[in-house]
């Protein structure tokens, strides 16, 4: 668990990126994906920590956590994050599950393990 630390944060297209520094990242058992559970003010939610290609890993702010904090600075947001073993099977957009459906895919996606259905 690391708790209490800053990290900063920028708009990517319009949509708010968390970077985790490199020297936390490092502690972390894996340079790919991995999930997190990420506390900020009273708002605890599970995400998943993509590599960044550099060393490092980022999660997608939540709107949640972006109309907590509106008003004040994106640019460092400061959190609890803890590893979590735990891996909640992924939103499917809905254009996705509806070619899964139409061409009776959803059996064969239903029986890949969850960290499958991240990749």
């Amino acid at each position: 668990m690391i708790q209490n630390i800053m990290i900063p944060t920028k708009l990517v297209n319009s949509i708010p990126i968390a970077f985790i520094p490199e020297v936390i990242s490092q502690s972390f058992p894996s340079r790919g994906m991995l999930m997190a559970r990420i506390e900020i003010s009273d708002i605890s939610f599970v995400t998943p920590l993509e590599p960044d290609g550099e060393g490092s890993h980022f999660f997608i702010c939540p709107e949640s956590i972006v109309s907590l904090i509106k008003g004040e600075s994106l640019d460092k947001i400061n959190l609890i994050l803890l590893s979590s073993s735990d891996w909640p099977d992924p939103d499917l957009p809905n254009d996705l599950l509806e070619s899964l459906s139409s061409e009776s895919l959803l059996p064969v996606w239903n029986q890949i393990t969850v960290k499958a259905k991240w990749e």
